[in-house]
């Protein structure tokens, strides 16, 4: 009989060649050849691209190849793999994907090590491998932190670039490489000079007393490129877009190397485990490497100095719990904060403006970064807002049509599971009736006489395994009585009216209800009418809370609610 095989195959990064993945293929598929009985399937061969071994996360490839793995009936019986640190380069994730698969019935053949999940010891010698691919990483790390190291040390680039400079290689005049070509000493920044004004002119700036939000307004209003604009780095992943705010020039007033100092080594990045998430770690200041840098001043001592002192004095000012009221981790406490996305900018809406008693959201990314990057000025008033959403709500629950979906489907899922409760207690009906034959039997046989401690035990156990399952057959009788065959709408209209209150009444018990159900709020401006509004457009999650009661209105979806300003 034919064994099916998969192909599953990965290279790291961008910088290594796309073709590695079209050799690991190739070598899988001579790999088959040499076995009569292998079949390679075409349609099953896997592949991440660029993506680092150190975690499983993210390796879209290898998630659908475990998907397709667990599909009944299985589509293959092996898996090709040119080498063990194609699959992870994480021990722990290697023999967790192992073992996963095994269990399901599907073999693993490591091209390069010969090595068949199949053998008595593969499991052993897998995690011997996943630890020697761990340390390679390890190792390599080290290595590139001492490499860089070298170069921080000459006074050429260590990584990165920041906003004010360029980058330019430097090369050796009097040797050559292998190929004859000049051999390059490394790369150097200089001064950016359009760059290097934008950042005198922050300094200035915030030194005659204008604050950072002001700054990056300004900066904006010009379409003055900010630092990922003009070095190339892709998007923030928190979707905040383009463009300055009070953080890019905060960064900016930080840089000691505005001043001619450079500071390499101050912190490292480390995974997150089972992520491919990274997060960045300061070093102590003694393993710092502090190098004077003449040739990078921007800015002058005296002008930093005074940018310093008047950075420590508005820390010292506002950082305090009395001016910004509670501390952070207070956030995030109203009925739809995460929720509100302008539909404009695609930002988030949160409390901008305080008038009394009276608050209202606004677009994030238009207060940071101005009317040039979002032009929506609308502020909706909080208690509105969640009137609005919370009246939509119930309209939705409490029509009598949604009540009638609502009790057709619970009788459903009763129905469903019903009968399963009922042919759990057949089943042990079932097997008491042979527990309490076997127990006759033995007890016969002491009532003839035979009253061997063998057999003594054999009674006690069988007496212990009859009383167990007239526990369990209890249990399964007071399910099937708990179960009604129907639901009446009164209880629902009950459920409901619970509901209710607890949305009335807010709090986090109400927030967590409603994030449960709705992914976002899309805020759509109308600024052309003769008084600006906003509609809102709700996205369900579509698995919420009340989907898992069964509270689905089902394709319907939700009609776009107003919000008076």
């Amino acid at each position: 009989m034919p064994i099916r095989c998969a192909i599953y195959a990965r290279y790291s990064s961008d910088q290594q060649r796309p073709e590695s993945i079209a050799d690991q293929i190739r070598h899988c598929r001579q790999e088959a050849a040499r076995h009569p009985d292998w079949v390679v399937l075409d349609d099953e061969v896997y592949a991440d691209e660029a993506i680092s071994g150190t975690s499983v996360e993210g390796r879209h490839g290898l998630q659908r190849l475990v998907q397709a793995a667990l599909r009944k009936p299985r589509p293959f019986d092996l898996i090709l793999v040119d080498d063990t640190s194609r699959l992870s380069r994480d021990v722990v994730d290697t023999v967790q994907q192992f073992r996963e698969l095994r269990f399901h019935g599907v073999d693993l053949f490591f091209v390069n090590q010969g090595l068949h999940s199949g053998r008595e010891n593969a499991e052993f010698l897998l995690a011997i491998y996943g630890a020697m691919d761990s340390e390679y990483i390890r190792e390599l790390g080290r290595k590139t932190h001492r490499g860089l190291e070298g170069q921080a040390l000459h006074g050429f680039s260590a990584g990165g670039i920041a906003f004010g400079y360029r980058r330019e290689p430097l090369y050796d005049g009097a040797a050559a490489d292998r190929d004859g070509q000049r051999r390059r000493l490394g790369v150097r920044w200089v001064i950016e000079p359009a760059e290097a004004e934008i950042i005198r002119e922050i300094y200035r700036l915030f030194a005659s007393s204008h604050g950072l939000a002001a700054i990056a307004l300004a900066l904006n209003a010009r379409k003055v490129p900010c630092p990922r604009q003009a070095k190339g780095h892709r998007l923030r992943h928190d979707g905040v877009g383009l463009g300055w705010d009070a953080s890019s020039v905060r960064v900016v007033l930080m840089n000691e190397l505005y001043r001619g100092q450079a500071i390499w080594n101050r912190s490292r990045w480390v995974w997150v485990p089972g992520t491919r998430r990274r997060r960045r770690v300061p070093r102590p200041e003694s393993e710092w490497i502090v190098l004077d840098r003449p040739d990078l001043r921007i800015i002058d001592d005296a002008l930093w100095h005074e940018v310093q002192e008047r950075r420590a004095r508005v820390r010292t000012r506002y950082d305090a719990t009395r001016t910004f009221g509670k501390s952070r981790t207070e956030y995030g406490k109203y009925l739809l904060s995460g929720l509100l996305t302008c539909a404009a900018c695609g930002g988030s809406m949160t409390i901008r403006s305080t008038s009394g008693s009276t608050q209202k959201y606004g677009c994030t990314r238009r207060w940071r970064r101005g009317p040039s990057v979002c032009p929506n000025s609308i502020l909706v008033r909080r208690d509105v807002a969640e009137a609005q959403i919370a009246g939509l709500l119930r309209d939705k629950l409490y029509s009598p049509s949604a009540i009638d979906r609502l009790v057709a489907k619970v009788n459903v899922r009763l129905r469903i599971h019903a009968p399963a409760a009922t042919g759990e207690r057949q089943r042990l009906l079932e097997e008491i009736r042979r527990a309490d034959q076997q127990l006759e039997r033995l007890r016969r046989f002491i009532m003839g006489g035979d009253t061997s401690p063998k057999v003594r035990t054999w009674l006690a156990e069988a007496e212990q395994a009859e009383a167990s399952l007239r526990q369990e057959l209890a249990r399964a009788e007071a399910e099937v009585q708990r179960r009604p065959l129907q639901v009446h709408p009164g209880r629902v209209k009950q459920y409901l009216e619970d509901l209710r209150t607890t949305l009335e009444k807010g709090g986090l018990r109400a927030r967590q209800l409603l994030q449960s159900d709705i992914e976002r709020i899309n805020v759509h401006p109308v600024l052309d009418a003769a008084k600006p509004f906003a509609r809102a457009e709700v996205i369900s999650t579509g698995k919420g809370l009340l989907d898992r009661v069964a509270i689905v209105v089902a394709g319907a979806g939700f009609e776009p609610a107003t919000f008076g300003l």
